[in-house]
């Protein structure tokens, strides 16, 4: 695709100047007879009309009946954000509340999707100038969440002009998606002049983690300011940062099992927060055991050499002492020692080099009519830095599992073979290898390169319907997204042929196989002969094409004169066909790997919808002392969707205005919604696929205490085991899936419903009259999801299995053996039974000068405060999720900035706060020695200065006090939740020609 759509840019750019320099020509043919310069009787200026994201009725302000916020290019600015999802993710109400780095998921490199409320990202609904745009996240059940995410990277912060942040309300006029809210990236679309910015930033204490951008923007009117161009050109580079690259994360924080804790009621914690996490029972060179079982250094069962020390393989490929580090509670989980450490192979942020062209155009025909149209083209490249090891060890089962080899190998010299004839492997035996090949996993790149084309072409204006003033717009808005992920595999039939080796009669190793393709390998200790890495592996593609093509028609004005005002109507009629294709090549459709064979998919749906609605004036300003007016605005949407069917969705609220005395400007205001969010093709269409999952076992003795009903819960582990005739002792027994992955299908369900939401928000904005400058706003915000789409995890299942009714539907979707071990499973998407939210969200904004007391300058001071009072999931309606309070939703989160202004320089400071939060809601008072993770606040500044009226510098700090995630994070947990890449320092300048 990236080819293909190239060469449209190129063509579209082309077609569009083409286009340009014959509409002045078009418009003196449409204008003949008109007197230039002389407005009609009843004709608008098209440039003052004035829309609020969440209508399309064009008004007077910016006033709306949900709750919202908005950001604009210096907010970006100021914090040195150099994408809109950082910029995002540091209001409150955004999840995660923290630095936004970019995806490293596989499937998803280098993507960034935002997230509302923490209901999903499936929820909201991305838009740039009204509109919607082509989904880039991958059709794939082994991507991010299901839904049509828009990636945030892919939209240009050089032409922003604001962000709409507004909750709920948006699905009658925009239609599915905007369940939780919407985001409407608002561009400039009249700009003239050429405007350039760099910036460079990295972390001040490490000197790493840079991130550079640089834009260059050119705008020009032509015939007499009837028309205007405007292109812009943005560069984003920025570097990958390890997990070993910061002490937090690289030291693994986590939660250990207490080898002090003797049950239930002792009155000592079950689990203890420390540093060093190690995984004992196997590392990068190879641990070898007499069976196939784990090495259990903590109960003896282990390799030992002469002296009674643990042996492993060294990186020379022969036997010797391993440091194994302190014994937890568990047999896995060591603290410190030679054992696998994952922080290894992961990464706070993938590296990212991003590519943004954008040109925008439009042009006025005739005095009313306008013809406009946008070109948007994006690319990047990312990878995942650190990718998992391939894995042979008892943990695991299949060709993952502990790997056999003989003791003739002839790689073993005599004493390594007389050191494994001692632990109890018989001469011409076998004894197995337990490693994390990270050498041959690392030997090539899990990488990403997305791309994005999209053109909108329109038309809009004004006419005269029945001697009142109306707007049109028809647009046909068309965007393609594709995606190009390569990884490193290891070829399973060519490395069960290397590691089959012998000697030959003048004493080379050789392949028993005899094919003369095969080159021998040694897995024990470090691999490092090329040839051999080179035969065993490959670099496997996925590819992933989603399509939009969008027809619409819009049309708003005023209907009759009411004793308050004009009513104003809206109507709209939308085609929309939407297509998504996920093709893995033969190696990985086939499974010839360690990963699970992956199934291509291939469809579609399309929609036809129509909607209205109306802006009624009640009360006139007046009519009662103090009241300014009162407004009812509604809306409605009829959705026809070819594979979910048809649906309903409205709005209706209203807004009362009052001008008290002293009291000030106060507007009362309110709204309540039924939206719906339609299957997306992944999620109804994805055909099964294996996959690999842990999950917390309920019945498991670390869990069977916890949920909402530990006694229910404990009772209907007991009752199964009992069917089952296994003798389940819920304080002793551990399941293997804790700690091991097993292998079971996913998918998508053509069965789905549309999920609907039931949403309300009630609120205020005063703006006091003995406090001029200052606004303040206070929302409640109350959203019921009935039908929720969720790809549920096998957890999340097991849970609701145990949690609900006995044998309940989501039983059904795992087996266990004779030992009660899990075995078998299904996940995917499902109608979960509900999702409810409860929170209050409040902005302040005060504006003021001292002069009075001889201070200079002026002052900008602004608060976000937001409230979860309840968040809380359910699968099948008896069992519960309570998400609130809990880690990533604190109860409190705020932000806070202070800016003063002095002639031509500017200087802010900005506090974010996350509150304190539970690491686990489901922990008993005796679960951990941390039950609570401590507020946090980061703080960030920014100094700029105007040199004239084309220069421009500044200098933000972000995290100034370099603040480490707060303690019983679990490292890898902090990673989007918390700043982990400490002071970070960016510089920029802009100049304007």
């Amino acid at each position: 695709m990236h080819k293909k759509n190239l060469v449209s840019a190129i063509r579209a750019a082309i077609g569009f100047t083409a286009v340009v320099a014959m509409l002045p020509a078009m418009a003196q043919d449409m204008s003949s007879g008109e007197k230039k310069g002389v407005k009609k009787a009843g004709e608008r200026e098209l440039i003052e009309e004035v829309y609020v994201t969440g209508s399309r009725i064009a008004r007077a302000g910016y006033d709306t009946m949900q709750p919202a916020s908005s950001l604009d290019k210096d907010f970006l600015d100021t914090n040195g954000y150099t994408n809109v999802a950082d910029a995002l993710n540091s209001l409150p109400m955004m999840v995660p509340s923290g630095t936004s780095l970019a995806e490293s998921d596989p499937n998803n490199v280098g993507q960034s999707f935002a997230d509302f409320y923490g209901l999903g990202s499936q929820r909201t609904l991305t838009l740039v100038n009204g509109r919607r745009v082509v989904a880039a996240n991958a059709p794939t059940a082994f991507g991010a969440t299901g839904g049509l995410q828009v990636d945030l990277n892919s939209l240009p912060t050089a032409l922003i002009e604001r962000v709409d942040v507004v909750s709920v309300g948006g699905a009658p006029i925009y239609g599915s998606d905007a369940i939780a809210g919407t985001i409407n990236v608002i561009l400039r679309d009249d700009f003239e002049g050429v405007e350039t910015e760099f910036s460079s930033g990295f972390a001040h204490g490490e000197n790493d983690a840079g991130d550079h951008k640089a834009s260059i923007t050119i705008g020009q009117n032509f015939s007499n300011g009837r028309g205007n161009v405007v292109a812009s050109y943005e560069y984003n580079k920025a570097d990958a940062v390890l997990m070993n690259d910061r002490d937090f994360t690289g030291d693994y924080y986590y939660f250990f099992e207490n080898p002090e804790s003797q049950g239930a009621d002792d009155g000592i914690p079950d689990k203890i927060f420390d540093k060093g996490r190690s995984i004992a029972v196997l590392t990068e060179e190879g641990i070898p055991t007499a069976t196939g079982g784990l090495p259990l250094f903590a109960i003896g069962q282990n390799m030992t050499d002469e002296d009674g020390n643990p042996i492993g393989f060294g990186s020379d490929g022969h036997l010797t002492q391993i440091n194994i580090g302190e014994p937890s509670g568990n047999i896995i989980n060591f603290i410190g020692g030679d054992g696998l450490l994952l922080q290894n192979y992961d990464s706070i942020r993938a590296p990212i080099e991003r590519n943004l062209f954008n040109t925008m155009g439009h042009y006025d025909l005739s005095d009313s009519m306008q013809a406009f149209a946008e070109i948007n083209y994006y690319t990047a490249e990312s990878s995942d830095p650190n990718a998992q090891p391939f894995y042979q060890s008892g943990i695991f089962g299949g060709d993952a599992a502990a790997l056999p080899l003989s003791i003739d190998n002839p790689y073993l010299n005599a004493r390594d073979r007389e050191l494994l004839m001692a632990n109890d492997v018989p001469a011409g035996g076998t004894f197995y290898l337990h490693k994390g090949m990270n050498d041959l996993s690392q030997s090539g790149r899990t990488g990403g390169e997305n791309e994005m084309f999209r053109y909108v072409l329109g038309l809009k204006g004004d006419m005269d319907l029945a001697g009142r003033g109306w707007n049109w717009e028809f647009t046909y808005n068309k965007g393609e997204s594709s995606s190009t992920t390569t990884r490193t595999q290891l070829v399973q039939a060519n490395y069960e042929k290397a590691i089959d080796v012998t000697t030959d009669a003048n004493g080379n190793i050789v392949c028993v196989s005899g094919d003369p393709d095969c080159v021998p390998l040694n897995v024990m200790g470090t691999v490092t002969d090329q040839a051999a890495i080179n035969y065993v592996t490959t670099q496997a593609v996925t590819w992933g094409d989603l399509e939009q093509e969008i027809i619409s028609l819009n049309a708003n004005g005023d209907v009759i004169d009411l004793p308050a005002g004009p009513l104003s109507m809206g109507f709209g009629y939308e085609i929309r066909d939407e297509f998504s294709v996920f093709r893995p090549d033969d190696f990985m459709r086939q499974g010839l790997g360690r990963s699970a064979a992956l199934s291509p998919l291939s469809g579609g749906f399309d929609t036809r919808e129509f909607y209205t609605e109306a802006l009624i004036p009640v009360l006139p300003a007046d009519l009662l002392p103090a009241l300014e007016g009162m407004e009812i605005e509604g809306a409605w949407r009829t959705v026809d969707h070819s594979q979910a069917g048809e649906d309903d969705t409205w709005s209706i609220g209203t807004r009362i205005m009052f001008d008290i005395p002293v009291v000030g400007a106060l507007t009362l205001r309110g709204n309540v919604t039924e939206s719906i969010r339609a299957p997306a093709v992944t999620e109804a269409l994805l055909p099964l696929s294996e996959t690999f999952s842990s999950a917390n076992d309920p019945c498991d003795e670390r869990y069977v205490g916890q949920g909402e009903n530990p006694a229910q819960r404990r009772a209907n582990c007991e009752a199964e085991a009992a069917a089952a005739g296994y003798a389940y002792d819920p304080d002793s027994y551990q399941s293997e899936i804790v700690n091991a992955s097993k292998e079971g299908f996913t998918g998508g369900n053509p069965d789905l419903l549309n999920e609907r939401a039931d949403a309300s928000t009630w609120g205020f904005v005063w703006a006091p009259g003995f406090a001029e400058g200052l606004e303040l706003t206070v929302d409640w915000v109350n959203i019921d999801i009935e039908d929720a789409i969720e790809k549920l995890s096998l957890t999340v299942l097991m849970e609701a299995c145990y949690d609900g009714d006995q044998d309940n539907a989501a039983c059904d979707n795992f087996t266990r053996d004779e030992s009660f071990q899990v075995v078998d499973f299904t996940t995917g998407f499902r109608n979960a039974g509900f999702y409810n939210f409860r929170g209050v969200q409040s902005d302040l904004t005060y504006n003021f000068d001292l002069a009075n007391w001889s201070i200079p300058g002026s002052f900008d001071v602004g608060m976000k405060a937001f409230h979860i009072k309840e968040q809380q999931f359910s699968v099948t309606g008896k069992d519960l999720e309570v998400d609130a309070g809990e880690i990533g939703f604190s109860e409190w989160q705020g932000q806070f900035s202070l800016a003063y202004n002095l002639d031509n320089l500017t200087a802010s400071w900005q506090a974010q706060y996350i509150g304190e939060a539970n690491v686990d809601n489901d922990d008993t008072p005796e679960s951990r020695d941390i039950p609570v993770v401590p507020d946090y606040w980061l703080n960030n500044a920014y100094l700029g200065y105007q040199f004239n009226d084309n220069l421009r510098a500044s200098l933000s700090v972000r995290n100034v006090f370099d603040e480490e995630p707060p303690t019983a994070v679990n490292s890898f947990s902090a990673i989007g939740l918390y700043d982990v890449l400490g002071r970070y320092v960016t510089a920029g300048v802009s100049y304007d020609f």
